[in-house]
Formats: C-alpha cells, structure tokens, sequence
C-alpha cells in the first residue's frame, strides 16, 4: 500500500497531516484510475471526514512522484462527482454535505481494492468462550455522576484534595526529575513500593519489606496474573457465594473449575469449603469486609483458612477492597498479618480511597512466587505509569493519604447515617436496613415478598442504582436483598432516592 499524508481541516491552522493507506494499484490499472478509486474510498469510509482538507495538487504530486496533470484530473472528476468542493483561499476539500449514499456501512470490512470483506470468529480457548458468553465488557468503576443515586461500590472522587495532587504532579515534573519519563522497573519505583509497605504496617498491620510489594494497574490484573501462575485448566478454586462477580470472571476465563464456597455472618465457611473442594489449588476471599455482604471473617476461621491453605499447598487471594472506611467498628487487620506459611496474596487498590482514574494497585505475593509475578508483570504489562507512582509516594510520605482517608471516613458515615435515618422513615415494611460499620455500600433486606430481581429492574426503570443480590450469586439460593451505596452521594441526594425507593416498591 502507498502512505498519503492527506490533510485534516486543521490543517491551515497548526500544519497537521495525518497518514491515509492508499489501497494497491490492480493489474494493468491506470494511475489516475488507480488514484481516483482510492481517493473516493478513503472519503466514502471516513478516513477523508468531510471538510477536511486535501493536499495541494503541486505536493500531491511531488508526494506520490506522479505528474501534477494527473493529480489534477482527480481532482477535477471528484469535483464533478460531487464528493469534494473547490473554495478560494482553502484547496480542495471534501464536501461538507456529502450524500448518504456515498458512505460505507460501518458494519461492513472495505478491503483495499473496493470489495467487501466479512470475517466471523470461533472462540476456543477459555478465554474467548468465556468472554462471547458475558457479551459485553465488565462494568469498571464509573464516575458518581454519571451514575444513577445508591448505586454501589463508588467513592466520592470529588472529594479529593485534587489541588494538592495537582502540586505534587508539577514538583515531579521538574528538570531535574525527567528520569521518570524513562522505563521504570517492572514491580514498582521503590519509593513508592517503600511507602505502601509503610502504609501496610500502620493500617493493615502487615510487616513487609518494600522488596516485597508489587505496584500493577489494578487488583483484577494481580489476580488475573496470580491466578495464571498457580492454577492449570480445570483445576479448583474457592470463590464467596455470594461474592465479586469480576473475580469469578478471572476464574472461569482461564478455565479452572469454580467451588462455590457460601458466606454467612461470620465470613467465607471454611468448614464448607473443605468439605465440597478440599484439594483446590486457591481461594479468592474478601475477609476484612466481605463483598457484597460486609462481613469481617472471624477470627477462628482466618486461622481455618490459612491452616487449609498451609496443609495442601493451596493459594490464598486476599482482595483487601475497602477495609480503611471503618466507621464504628475496630479496625481489622489483613488475613496476611496472621500468615506465617506464606500462602497469602494481598491486594489492594488506591482507586477506592482516592480515585478510580489514578489505576494504581498494589500486591504482596508469596515469597516463593515473587519473581516469577514480576517476570510475569513484565511480559503482559510492563508497568504501570512511573510519573504518576512517584506522586502517589510522595502524597503518601506527606501523611496526604492518611488525612485523606480520615476525612472520607467522617463524611462517608455521615451518609452512612442519613441513608439509615431516612430508611428508618420512609422504608418501614419495605426493608431491612443493617447497621452500616464501614464500606461504601450496604445489603438491605427486602421484608415485604418482593423478589430482588424484579425491583432492582423497576428501580432502574425509575433513575436508581441498588443491584439485585441475586446478581452477586451464580448457584445459590439467597434471601431477596438489594445492594445500596451511599459513599458517593450527598445526603440531599440520598434522602430523594430513599423516599423514590419507597414509591417505586410501595
């Protein structure tokens, strides 16, 4: 194919050209022909958008060493087709107006030479038959505006200190830090690896040096890549049930068997688990607060858990989520403070206790597998971007995090507080609405026979966001629930969603 630098409407304005494939020349096909077709197919396609520019026929010419007669008498016959326009003072530029029925279907694959060209695909590894079975992209964290009141597991991004972050970000920036715009190792810059270990040891009470900890993009890339290191095709693996349905997809996109261990108000049921799958090779588990239920495992059954892991060399995924919005509970510390047989994965994300565009996460593997996570890190992602690592150990060393996240605690049980208290007026007989002890969402009951499904689909119909638990479950039987959350929204927003619910389920 011939590479045309074919002018944007931009053009006059900051001299910007962008590359059109000009399609190949068929046997025995003229040049002018040749350049007429594929002129009209790059307009017809979009690749010409209409109002952009053309070249100038002289540079054209000297472009594609043709005679400028030739470039000319193009011109000339897409003038007459009506697919282009002369103006003075701007060239030639393809018609603002042009007809639909010049353009192509954007369903439909153009090859170079003008004939259309369809291909379909036959998923066959687990991965693609996993994904063609979801249908659609797995819903990521979305921003609180555009998202309809008590939808759950959002943070309030606008309440942060962006205009410190904003300082931070220009101090790394400077001349003399240009270095950070280079490659950086592929487990994280060391500053910042120091200070999340730092962190670990005062809020999560994890002693770990900073040549254990890891930085990745999220904590569904660690455990898409633990998950990858430890487990072969149809293996098994221990999931929470109810529990993260994004997790379960990382499971079953590999192509491991899924033992769905159930949750009840102590946390994950070891004596369960052990019973329906006792030689699985991992467990992904929520124990400082379980999602989406918010249960802390107890204290006998972290002791299960580990000593289950220890005795048949199995992995544990510790997805450590939002355990720091402790309200009026004690604090719980991480499942991996207590893990002497170093079996433990901890993970954690800096997207819920700042914001969900930063994509910075952390992970702590297992001694024995932390070279082969980081080789592993390096061959799929490389890492994450180094600039933004360095501003986020800076805003940690600073004690910036720390005040931070003691402000969103404050204001997050403040609304915690007013969705209880407006549930206690309007939802009498309608729902049961626990006690909120820390998180950004809670499960309330439905009371009145009306099943989850069903109202979290008249809800939405109405401009609200609870989810059905039922969503959360693959097999099993759960009471009629809806998951709410209220960390992102005011307390006037809050309120008018309460009193919304009450109608649409009255």
């Amino acid at each position: 194919m011939s590479l045309v630098h074919l002018a944007t409407p931009r053009r006059a304005a900051d001299g910007r050209a962008w590359p059109v494939l000009l399609g190949e020349r068929a046997l025995g096909e003229s040049l002018q022909r040749w350049l007429h077709r594929s002129l009209r197919l790059a307009i017809a396609s979009g690749k010409l958008a209409p109002g952009s520019t053309l070249p100038a026929s002289r540079a054209l010419a000297a472009q594609l060493q043709l005679s400028r007669g030739t470039i000319t008498a193009v011109y000339d016959q897409l003038l007459a087709e009506g697919c282009v326009v002369a103006r003075r003072g701007s060239g030639t530029v393809v018609n603002p107006k042009l007809p639909d029925d010049w353009r192509v279907s954007p369903r439909r694959n153009r090859s170079g030479d003008g004939g259309e060209r369809g291909s379909t695909f036959e998923p066959r590894t687990s991965l693609a038959r996993s994904v063609a079975q979801w249908g659609t992209p797995f819903p990521l964290l979305t921003n609180a505006g555009e998202q309809a009141p008590l939808t759950p597991h959002l943070c309030d991004f606008r309440s942060f200190p962006i205009d410190v972050w904003r300082r931070l970000h220009a101090r790394q920036l400077r001349p003399s830090r240009l270095g950070l715009l280079g490659d950086a190792p592929a487990q994280g810059i060391p500053a910042l690896r120091k200070a999340i270990a730092e962190h670990l040891a005062m809020a999560r009470g994890v002693s770990v040096a900073a040549e254990r900890v890891v930085v990745v993009a999220s904590v569904q890339q660690a455990l898409d890549i633990a998950a990858r290191l430890v487990l072969a095709p149809a293996d098994l693996a221990w999931m929470e049930d109810p529990g993260y349905p994004g997790a379960r997809r990382v499971i079953e996109a590999m192509g491991a068997a899924i033992a769905d261990v159930p949750i009840d108000v102590q946390g994950i049921d070891v004596e369960q688990g052990m019973s329906i799958a006792p030689a699985a090779r991992f467990a992904y588990v929520t124990p400082s607060r379980q999602a989406p239920l918010g249960v802390a495992l107890a204290p006998q059954r972290r002791q299960r858990l580990l000593a289950w892991a220890s005795s048949v060399s199995a992995y544990v995924f510790e997805d450590d989520y939002d355990s720091e919005f402790r309200f009026n509970a004690r604090p719980v510390p991480a499942l991996k403070a207590a893990d002497a047989a170093d079996r433990v994965f901890l993970a954690g994300s800096f997207g819920k206790l700042m914001f969900p565009g930063l994509r910075l996460s952390y992970v702590v593997p297992p001694a024995a597998l932390l070279p082969t996570f980081v080789a592993a890190l390096s061959i799929t992602a490389r890492h994450p971007n180094a600039v933004l690592q360095a501003v986020l150990a800076e805003f940690i060393d600073s004690g910036e995090l720390d005040r931070h996240v003691r402000r969103m605690r404050r204001l997050y049980a403040a609304r915690a507080e007013a969705l209880a208290d407006a549930a206690r007026r309007h939802w009498q007989g309608q729902l049961a609405l626990p006690a909120a002890q820390a998180g950004l969402d809670i499960t309330a009951a439905l009371v009145d026979g009306t099943g989850d499904v069903d109202a979290a689909r008249r809800l939405r119909a109405a401009g609200l966001g609870p989810r059905a638990l039922r969503a959360y479950t693959s097999t099993r039987w759960m009471p009629c629930a809806l998951v709410m959350g209220f960390a992102a929204f005011s307390e006037a927003t809050i309120e008018s969603a309460v009193r919304k619910v009450a109608q649409v389920l009255r």
